[in-house]
């Protein structure tokens, strides 16, 4: 069943139809569908506004058409982490199922049974059905308003190290030279705190490169160069671990 628009406002944020299809198109893998399968996603839409948002995001250089495929090749910025697209959705719709919840976010079944395994550890939702060879059947129980967080199990003495790196930055930055500047590697808990300064507001994307295949480009933001204090850190496990869609970008 399609989301309606009240829902899809929640789930994305946005009113706007343009918006709302190109955060969808941002959670598919490798940022591609088909024209036909996003029309069934915003089925509520009529004909015409479906065909004008494609036209408007074609113009913008947002999107790019070929037959039936459909890819994004900028924008795309949700300002939001996977499990918060799982949560937004598992309020709407408080009963669910694995494969209702990757349809709503656009994200993969793989990533979404990864979140909602790590959701009920946490007793944000209960299966209250599984049968042998039909879908698992979820339950939202969770009485918060706003996901709760994890406490990190990294030390202080690291994170303050890693966020010093940040503001250290004399010039825009990706995470590969934070890793390297703190001789990490790839280190995955970089790349997660990269993650939290961008959804609190302390980094933002530098420009938007329409190659995804490039690393993203950081910057710092007025409010991260106000942060002297090292910003708190959230646990956001199923962010570090699942890169399926993130490839080794940032």
């Amino acid at each position: 069943m399609p989301l309606g628009a009240a829902d899809r406002e929640i789930l994305f944020g946005t009113p706007l139809p343009t918006k709302q299809i190109e955060l969808y198109l941002a959670k598919q893998q490798n940022c591609t569908s088909s024209i036909s399968d996003l029309r069934n996603a915003f089925a509520d839409l009529s004909v015409g506004c479906f065909h004008s948002a494609l036209i408007a995001l074609r113009t913008r250089g947002v999107i790019e058409t070929e037959g039936d495929s459909i890819s994004l090749v900028g924008g795309g910025d949700t300002g939001l982490s996977k499990s918060d697209m799982v949560w937004k959705a598992i309020r709407i719709e408080r009963s669910f199922t694995v494969d209702r919840i990757a349809s709503m976010t656009g994200l993969s079944i793989t990533t979404v049974r990864h979140i909602l395994n790590s959701f009920e550890k946490e007793n944000i939702v209960r299966a209250v059905s599984r049968s042998k060879g039909k879908p698992t059947v979820y339950l939202f129980v969770s009485e918060a308003v706003v996901r709760p967080k994890k406490k990190s199990k990294r030390t202080g003495t690291e994170s303050e190290s890693i966020w010093n790196a940040v503001r250290s930055m004399r010039k825009d930055f990706t995470v590969q030279d934070l890793a390297k500047k703190l001789k990490a590697g790839n280190d995955r808990y970089v790349r997660m705190l990269v993650r939290q300064y961008r959804q609190d507001g302390l980094i933002e994307l530098a420009y938007v490169d329409r190659n995804p295949s490039k690393p993203k480009v950081y910057r710092l933001t007025e409010k991260g160069r106000d942060m002297k204090e090292t910003p708190v850190v959230r646990y956001e496990v199923s962010e570090s671990i699942i890169t399926e869609e993130e490839g080794s970008n940032g």
